[in-house]
């Protein structure tokens, strides 16, 4: 039943205009029609007061969802945050930051390539307020993701690249 849901979302997201996956052909540097262009790449501090920041940087209604995405260690609690927002209304969307959907994004696909213009987006960006998700993201353990009973590798062909966007990150900060 889960792997059917699982399809389903899947396809039903692939058309949607404001999926990074929906066009493989558009550059990872050009911004989506619905994305805010004033998303403030300014560097942050690390640690909870920093989290607090980005949160409250959130509508409140996408907070929690946001948190997780930045904190948890669960890969699971951060596919269901990302699913609430990438999900989100398109009148909710421009509250919520770029970065904070590329993350969002890069959790509800389950394909390792079809990851990859997501991290190219969030490179692209230089926005370091991805850094805690993408750290979160890093630490995952092989396996840890599923479909199903199945158990795979979340980020295999990415785990080189994650680590280059991390340490861009870190150096910018």
């Amino acid at each position: 039943m889960l792997v059917v849901i699982t399809i389903f979302v899947a396809v039903a997201l692939s058309g949607r205009k404001d999926s990074p996956t929906s066009d493989p052909a558009a550059s990872p540097a050009g911004a989506p029609a619905n994305d805010v262009a004033s998303d403030d790449p300014r560097p942050r501090r690390t640690g909870h007061s920093a989290i607090a920041e980005l949160v409250a940087e959130v509508p409140e209604l996408y907070a929690e969802h946001a948190r997780t995405l930045l904190t948890s260690d669960d890969a699971r609690a951060r596919e269901r945050a990302g699913t609430a927002i990438a999900l989100a209304p398109p009148e909710d969307k421009p509250g919520i930051p770029e970065y904070l959907r590329n993350l969002a994004w890069f959790e509800q696909v389950t394909d390792c390539e079809d990851k990859r213009p997501i991290l190219d987006k969030i490179w692209e960006s230089g926005d370091t307020r991805a850094l805690p998700g993408l750290q979160r993201i890093a630490a995952t353990p092989p396996g840890d993701c599923r479909v199903g009973f199945m158990r795979f590798e979340c980020i295999e062909c990415l785990r080189d690249e994650l680590a280059r966007v991390i340490a861009r990150s870190e150096a910018q900060r």
